[in-house]
C-alpha cells in the first residue's frame, strides 16, 4: 500500500468499524508496504537500504488499496461473516488474509484469515503484539531475509526494520526485541513442528526464547470465528 493509499484506507478502516493501527499507518505513510516505481539499485541492495515492513517475515505480501477494498467488499464482509468486521492489510503466498478483526460482542484481534478453512484463529490482541511477535521470529530464524537481503546485511535490515517501529511498540517489548537484534548472528538447531527433523539455520534467539516471548503475549484463549470462504458467498 502506497503513502498515496492511506486516506482511502482510512477510509475503508472507518467503513467497517476498525481503526487504523498507529504502527501500520507510519508504515504506509512511510512508505514501508510498497516498493517505489523504479529501482535505482538491485532489489536486494534496496531492501538493504530501505527494508519493507517486516523484511524478516516468510510469507507476507502487502496489500494494495484496491486488494484491501476488493477483499473486504466481496469476501470479509460482515453480512458474510455473522456480523464480524474485518481491515485485511497482507496476505500470503497461498491467499490467506491477515487481517484486523472486530467480533459481533466487541472483541478485537489480528491474525490470519484462512481462504480454505471452516474456522480461523486470532491469538494476537492487537497489530502491535502480531508484529511484535513476527520481529521475534524473524530474529529466531533470518533465513527469509538472507535470501532477499544484500549479502551480508540480513541482520542489519531488520535492526533498521526494528528501531523504525520500536517507539510504536509497548516499552518493555522494544526493548528486549532491541537487545536481541543488538547479538551476533549464530547458528542454531531448529525444529519446525513436534515430528520434524531438526535443521540447522541462522538466527540471534533461540526457539525457547521465542516460545516464552510469544507466550506473554498472545491471548490464553484465541478467538475462533467461522469464515465463510468466497466460493461460498452468493
Amino acid at each position: 500500500m502506497a503513502p498515496d493509499d492511506l486516506a482511502g484506507f482510512s477510509n475503508l478502516a472507518a467503513r467497517v468499524g476498525i481503526g487504523v493501527p498507529d504502527l501500520l499507518r507510519a508504515w504506509i505513510e512511510a512508505g514501508r508496504t510498497s516498493l517505489p516505481p523504479a529501482l535505482e539499485t538491485t532489489f536486494s541492495e534496496f531492501l538493504a537500504d530501505h527494508p519493507l515492513a517486516l523484511v524478516g517475515h516468510p510469507d507476507l505480501e502487502w496489500l494494495s488499496l484496491a486488494e484491501a477494498t476488493e477483499t473486504v467488499d466481496e469476501w470479509l464482509f460482515a453480512e458474510a461473516q455473522n456480523g464480524a468486521a474485518f481491515l485485511p492489510f497482507a496476505r500470503s503466498g497461498a491467499g490467506d488474509m491477515y487481517t484486523l478483526v472486530r467480533t459481533p460482542d466487541g472483541r478485537t484481534g489480528c491474525g490470519l484469515v484462512w481462504h480454505d478453512e471452516e474456522t480461523s484463529e486470532f491469538a494476537y490482541p492487537d497489530f502491535e503484539t502480531w508484529a511484535a511477535i513476527a520481529f521475534a521470529e524473524a530474529l529466531t530464524d533470518l533465513g527469509a531475509v538472507i535470501e532477499r537481503v544484500a549479502e551480508g546485511r540480513a541482520l542489519e535490515a531488520v535492526r533498521t526494520d526494528l528501531r523504525q517501529a520500536a517507539p510504536f511498540l509497548p516499552r518493555g517489548v522494544a526493548a528486549t526485541l532491541t537487545d536481541w537484534a543488538a547479538r551476533d548472528i549464530a547458528t542454531r538447531s531448529f525444529l519446525a513442528g513436534l515430528r520434524a527433523r531438526p535443521y540447522d539455520v541462522q538466527s540471534v534467539i533461540s526457539q525457547q526464547e521465542l516460545g516464552e516471548f510469544t507466550a506473554g503475549l498472545e491471548r490464553s484463549e484465541p478467538i475462533k470465528l467461522a469464515v465463510t470462504p468466497p466460493w461460498d458467498l452468493p
